[in-house]
Formats: structure tokens, C-alpha cells, sequence
């Protein structure tokens, strides 16, 4: 809501060193900024109860007297008057229910008014570093200015679907067998563990670089996703990531002995993986006792090594990155070696 609208819906544009209407200049920058749709109302409570009914994410309120409390601001410096100061103030009053939305219209507000008070000192012929807060915050040197959480999140995201779909192709293969005699005739036969086991990662190896391609070609193409590293490091990784999932699910298929005790075990790894592996939150926000277990999960390392490649552009003598290559390599040979075992040893 902006008191200095002429009509509601309307609030005229002055280019220039012109100093009238100011509000609506700041307005038309938000506009043109299209991160956010405005719309006007008449008053500050119908602009509050737009947000409450949920119509709105925000309620941007703006006096009457805006544009001349702010000149007499900046004029009058440190003795200028409470009143003055308060009808001079954007109020904005945010619906923070939800965090990604919020941080964005939080960003987007404040750099608009920068970029606003920037441009009138450029155009009144004042050098607009005066206008800006006295902190540099210059080009970063890995990711962008604004980031998002979008990068942050889908090396994680990616590796977890390229794992979970290889688990739930390869859980139940070798039960099935086992269930129906195959397997134990196969082993009287005088095919040895490792022998199947072989079999069944030539077959599935191929559905899960199938999948594999499938997600990165998903992630790369259609997502646009960040990508300033090597790109057959990435597909290296996302396939000793599915190799690792495969393992994971012929170690199901293993030890259990019914498709729906193997598909339990599976569902039930997915919450700790996702949670502390720093996908979705930082392992360096956790609790200090979870970060020492988080190094020991199989996608922890790995996330962090994908990250790295896509967003720093780091080659394989890094190591973060190297270590997430021998994390996941690791995690393959302990599924395999444990499968082996259990074709040998268990009874049944």
C-alpha cells in the first residue's frame, strides 16, 4: 500500500533527478524485477489482511508523506526527527511460514531499495557508493552472488535417486531367486557365490547406467543445473554411486527373507541417508555428536565431493573430492564382500 498512489492501481513514474512520488519509482523496480507480482490496495490493513487470508506473501506499507520524510532524511542527517524517520520507512510485514519465499522476497526487497537509492544518486550526479551500506561484498569466488538452494541441494538430491533406484531394482533379484530354488540349484550345480553374484552385476549394471544417464540428462538439460567442473567426473561418481546402491540392495536381498521384510529395510534406510548426509541440511549445522557419525554414511562424502565439482569446479587431486571417490568405493566393497558372506554362510 503506498499513500502516494493518485488512484488505486496507479502510482505514476518520475525518471531522473526528480524527487516527487518516490515510492512509486521504488514500486516500478519491483515490479520490473519479476521475482514478485505487487498489487495495490487502498489502506494498511486491507494490504495485512491480504497476508493473513493467505492471498499474499507480503504487506508493504508505505505514508503518505514518504517522499518528503525521506529527503528530509537525508538532508537532515542525525537531527532528524523521530517522526520524520518513522514515515520514512518502508513497513513490511512477511508471512515467514515458509523459509524459501520469505528469504526471497527478504533479498529482493532490500536489494531493489539499493539499487533504488543507487540510481537516484547516479541520476541527481552523486556517486552512489554513498547511498550503499560501507561493506564490499564483491564477486565471490566460488557459486554466484545470489545463490540458491537449488545447487545446494541437488548433488545430494541426484546421487539419492541414482542410489535409491539402483536399491530398488537389485533388493529383491536375488530373493526372488532364492525364494524359487534358483539359487540353490545354481550352487549345486557348482557355480560358486561370487560367480552369481558377478551375474546379477552384469545385468542390473545395466538398468542402473540406464537410470543413471536418465537423471543426469534430467538434471543437466531440462534443470539447467550448475556445472563448472568436469562432467565425466560427475558420471564417474553417479555411477559408482548406483554401483554402491546396487550392492546395498543385493545385501538386502540377502539377509532377509521376504520381498516385503527387504522392501521395509530399504524404506527404512532412506530417512537417515537423506537427513544426514547432508543433503538437505549442512553437516555443519548438525549436532556435534551426528557430525561423527555422518563421515560413516555412504552418501555424506560423495555429496560433498559432487558439490565441489559442480559448484567449485575441483578436479580429482582435491581432496574433498577424491575422498567422496573413496568413500563410495569403500561402501561397494563392504555391500559386495557382505553379500559373498551371506550367499556362503546363510542358512536357507
Amino acid at each position: 500500500m503506498s499513500g502516494e498512489m493518485i488512484m488505486e492501481q496507479f502510482c505514476p513514474v518520475h525518471t531522473g533527478c526528480n524527487q516527487t512520488m518516490l515510492s512509486c519509482r521504488y514500486l516500478d523496480m519491483l515490479v520490473k524485477n519479476k521475482s514478485m507480482v505487487v498489487q495495490y490496495v487502498t489502506d494498511d490493513e486491507m494490504a495485512y489482511e491480504e497476508v493473513r487470508k493467505g492471498r499474499a506473501w507480503a504487506a508493504l506499507v508505505i505514508q503518505p508523506n514518504y517522499t518528503a520524510s525521506l529527503m528530509e532524511r537525508v538532508e537532515d542527517g542525525r537531527y532528524a526527527e523521530d517522526g520524520t524517520i518513522e514515515s520514512s520507512d518502508l513497513a513490511v510485514r512477511m508471512d515467514w511460514s515458509n523459509q524459501q519465499i520469505s528469504q526471497l522476497l527478504y533479498r529482493d526487497l532490500q536489494y531493489t531499495f539499493f539499487n533504488f537509492v543507487g540510481d537516484m544518486l547516479s541520476d541527481c550526479d552523486v556517486n552512489p557508493k554513498l547511498g550503499r551500506v560501507p561493506v564490499d561484498f564483491q564477486h565471490p569466488v566460488y557459486g554466484y552472488r545470489n545463490p540458491n538452494f537449488t545447487d545446494f541441494a541437488a548433488p545430494g538430491v541426484i546421487l539419492t535417486i541414482i542410489f535409491f533406484l539402483a536399491v530398488a531394482v537389485t533388493s529383491g533379484a536375488m530373493l526372488i531367486d532364492r525364494n524359487e530354488g534358483m539359487l540353490e540349484r545354481c550352487l549345486v550345480a557348482g557355480i560358486t557365490g561370487p560367480e552369481i553374484l558377478l551375474s546379477q552385476v552384469v545385468t542390473q549394471f545395466t538398468v542402473m547406467l540406464s537410470q543413471t544417464t536418465f537423471v543426469l540428462i534430467v538434471s543437466f538439460y531440462f534443470f539447467e543445473l550448475t556445472l563448472v567442473g568436469n562432467i565425466w567426473l560427475v558420471v564417474a561418481l553417479c555411477i559408482l554411486n548406483g554401483l554402491c546402491g546396487m550392492s546395498f540392495g543385493f545385501v538386502i536381498s540377502c539377509a532377509v527373507d521376504t520381498e516385503r521384510t527387504a522392501t521395509y529395510v530399504a524404506m527404512g534406510s532412506f530417512l537417515p541417508i537423506v537427513m544426514l548426509c547432508g543433503i538437505i541440511w549442512p553437516i555443519e549445522g548438525m549436532f556435534p555428536l551426528l557430525q561423527f557419525f555422518t563421515a560413516f554414511l555412504p552418501l555424506t562424502k560423495p555429496t560433498e565431493s559432487m558439490r565441489s565439482i559442480l559448484q567449485r569446479g575441483w578436479g580429482i587431486d582435491n581432496p574433498v573430492v577424491y575422498n567422496g571417490f573413496i568413500s563410495i568405493s569403500s561402501w561397494v566393497l563392504v555391500f559386495l564382500v557382505l553379500t559373498i558372506l551371506l550367499l556362503k554362510f546363510k542358512k536357507g
